[in-house]
């Protein structure tokens, strides 16, 4: 339990998925809205279909992370992504400023995938693989935000088990626990898994709790609203919750910038220590 405290989940390869409602009359066609039983063949195929889909272009997003504890006042922490796609997966370049004067901003590379990845950029300048213990660690000490929530990385893990239909934040929705590959249970014997709800009829991840060894969720991530952006759906605001001390940061999205070509270069860990991308102001449309 205490290994998990500041587990939450993340929301770079929901951003992504969250383009499927681009497709909506092909799944309101083909799947039934009232959310009746799928098999396996069809669960594998939908989880096949939400990881291989991708924006057109790369993107970017202004975004400020509000944590809005149970007890005592809230800070704001204000950041930028860029995204694109490489052959091992979604690829994702991250930069946090601290509300604290005198700390450092947190940059991070994240590469999903079924082999996910993370490097950040030290106090002294120097660029680091991130361990898998250190994953959990959160961003900044008092968010629930570790680089973890970054990741996703839980939505490639190969192993699953669909648990059937229901209904999620008003929602017909297919369930599925996802369970850890063996290197990563071996990390965290305390996490069995995480738990999925899938949106019948957009195919699009509406929730997520991370489970304990008894079953039951100790961080919870709840999709609140979307956007559409030049012809693409964003997250527009959602919360990441322990549901242990009740505490939650809310990601909300200020600026987005979609169907953009970022050079390769930027989403390599050696170039942490550079220059961030620079895209033409302009290229951003509000999410406000």
């Amino acid at each position: 339990m205490k290994c998990l405290k500041y587990i939450s989940l993340t929301f770079l390869v929901i951003l992504i998925s969250l383009s499927h409602f681009a497709q909506a009359d092909f799944y309101e066609r083909r799947y039934n809205p009232d959310s009746e039983r799928i098999d396996e063949a069809e669960g594998r195929q939908r989880i096949t279909a939400f990881r291989n889909f991708r924006y057109e272009g790369d993107y970017s997003f202004q975004f400020a992370l509000i944590h809005l504890p149970r007890r005592g006042g809230r800070d704001m922490y204000m950041g930028t992504l860029w995204g694109s796609w490489n052959a091992q997966g979604p690829i994702t370049r991250v930069e946090l400023n601290p509300c604290t004067p005198g700390q450092s901003p947190v940059r991070l590379i994240i590469q999903n995938g079924p082999a996910a990845k993370i490097w950040s950029l030290d106090k002294s300048g120097k660029v680091q693989e991130l361990a898998q213990k250190d994953w959990f660690n959160p961003l900044f000490a008092n968010t629930v935000y570790t680089a973890f929530d970054l990741s996703l990385s839980f939505l490639f893990w190969d192993n699953f088990t669909y648990q059937g239909p229901h209904r999620v934040m008003g929602r017909p929705a297919q369930l599925f626990i996802m369970h850890p590959p063996q290197d990563f249970a071996k990390n965290h014997p305390g996490l069995c898994g995480v738990y999925i709800a899938m949106d019948t009829s957009y195919n699009v991840l509406l929730q997520a709790n991370v489970l304990n060894s008894d079953s039951k969720p100790v961080k919870s991530i709840k999709l609140n609203t979307f956007q559409k952006v030049r012809e693409e759906y964003i997250i527009k605001q959602m919360d990441v919750i322990d549901e242990i001390t009740h505490d939650k940061t809310r990601f909300e999205v200020t600026q987005a910038a979609m169907g953009l070509s970022i050079d390769p270069h930027y989403f390599t860990p050696q170039s942490l220590s550079g220059e961030n991308p620079q895209i033409n102001r302009n290229n951003y449309s509000s999410a406000r």
